[in-house]
């Protein structure tokens, strides 16, 4: 070539294409990338529409095959048929650790708040429970003894059991709580003979009622099975006596707020009628 001048300037122009062209296609050589947040996803697509294919953890590192705009195609480790894997990540939850030779031309913080926005944000933890239970059983109880009567005078007796109930529990971690219980029960059924005056005899007939007033431990193993500890007073008709008590049950959840709680529930009186029920209910989580 007769002009030197004019192929120092080729020269250059070759030069400076190169780079220049790589960088426009996107082609980033030897980048390596690292997870900067906590959880990172990888898509199958450059666009926060694409699916999922992966999740990271924070401080993992992988290839960088090129840059599409805020997105880095990054290098997976293979399946188990060796097969390679590819996805994409955005710059917001990645730091490239060694830069590309040409930045890409895109505008990060729009798709970052796209990202933040499609993370599912956690739901709020639930510290109060309110339950209404209802159950059925018997009650054990020397029907004689406890009517203070002798055996020979009673008639009849029927130590069916039922129970309504109200529970409200506040929840000190995701599996204990503490709270109180109120109660209604049906405890047994009499009917005696006994003698009203001369030649004459008087019948006597009743259900023995209580109500029940409380505090109670709430322990649950795993997602479905607790146990409760409860006590308290039995208020009866003539007297106030102290009560124990303990259940263990399963809870079967119906929605994020509601679910129906069954338990078999024994209650100890050491001085009068104790008793025992299969109960199920429905609780309300705020």
């Amino acid at each position: 070539m007769r002009h030197p001048a004019l192929r120092a300037c080729l020269s250059a122009v070759l030069l400076l294409a190169v780079p220049l062209a790589a960088a426009a296609s996107g082609r980033v050589p030897k980048l390596k990338v690292e997870v900067i947040v906590a959880t990172a996803n990888v898509r199958s697509t450059p666009a926060m529409t694409g699916s999922i294919i992966s999740r990271l953890s924070k401080g993992t590192v992988l290839e960088a095959e090129k840059v599409e705009g805020p997105w880095f195609k990054v290098t997976l480790p293979p399946d188990k048929a060796g097969a390679a894997k590819f996805g994409y990540m955005h710059q917001s939850v990645v730091k490239a650790i060694e830069e590309p030779e040409a930045a890409p031309a895109a505008t990060a913080a729009p798709a970052a708040k796209a990202e933040k926005a499609a993370a599912p944000k956690p739901s709020a933890k639930k510290k109060f429970e309110f339950s209404l239970l209802g159950g059925a059983g018997f009650t054990a109880v020397d029907v004689a003894k406890d009517l203070d009567i002798e055996e020979d005078d009673l008639e009849d007796w029927d130590k069916f059991h039922w129970r309504i109930a109200a529970q409200a529990i506040y929840r000190l971690k995701p599996n204990l709580g503490v709270g109180i219980e109120a109660s209604y029960q049906s405890l047994y059924y009499f009917y005696y003979i006994t003698p009203y005056a001369e030649g004459q005899d008087a019948y006597r007939e009743n259900t023995v009622t209580a109500t029940t007033v409380g505090g109670l431990v709430d322990y649950h193993f795993g997602r479905y099975f607790f146990a409760q500890a409860v006590a308290g007073v039995v208020i009866y008709e003539d007297s106030t006596l102290f009560s124990i008590g303990g259940a263990v049950g399963a809870e079967f959840p119906i929605s994020q707020r509601l679910a129906v709680p069954v338990m078999a529930r024994v209650d100890f009186v050491p001085q009068g009628p104790s008793p025992a029920a299969l109960v199920v209910g429905l609780k309300v989580k705020i």
